[in-house]
């Protein structure tokens, strides 16, 4: 299963280039860690489950990442292996927790993911950031509950050069 979601996301890829294709490499990247990460249940592999569930938060303020909502070109990819991302509306962190406390993976957007928001997840298998750094998300807290933190460290880098380039001339 997990080979037939890497052929459609690479598929995908060559014909979408450019289009979002990042956050679907950061999440098909998420979800083949969630494969083949030992479960802490009776060091077996993952249990069974019917979806895997992606969380991450709806932003508050206009945004340019996952800009509308849908995860069309992210769905692509991940329908294969029956995977859903979630976008939870909350306010508090406390409102956070509970509406993300059974996720599968995070996405790290639009609130910090704190050691008490990491603390309180019960089966988390990464963390992904669909930017540079991982200064939103508290790595020692999520290093001490073996959950991978994952980013994005060359990204942009086109995006920045041409608009240099543009500057200058």
């Amino acid at each position: 299963m997990l080979a037939t979601a890497l052929l459609a996301c690479q598929g995908h890829l060559q014909k979408n280039a450019g289009q979002g294709s990042l956050n679907t490499l950061i999440l098909l990247h998420t979800l083949l860690i969630i494969q083949t990460k030992k479960s802490k249940y009776k060091n077996s592999y993952l249990r069974k489950m019917s979806k895997y569930k992606i969380y991450t938060q709806k932003p508050s303020k206009v945004t340019f990442d996952m800009a509308d909502g849908m995860f069309d070109l992210e769905m692509e990819a991940l329908n294969s292996i029956d995977a859903e991302i979630i976008e939870v509306d909350t306010k508090s962190e406390d409102e956070f927790i509970d509406a993300v406390r059974g996720a599968d993976a995070l996405i790290a957007r639009g609130r910090n993911i704190t050691r008490k928001i990491i603390e309180n997840l019960d089966s988390c298998k990464v963390i992904a950031m669909g930017g540079v750094g991982t200064d939103s998300i508290d790595v020692r807290a999520a290093t001490e509950h073996n959950i991978p933190v994952t980013n994005v460290p060359d990204t942009f880098i086109e995006e920045v050069a041409d608009h240099a380039m543009m500057l200058i001339l």
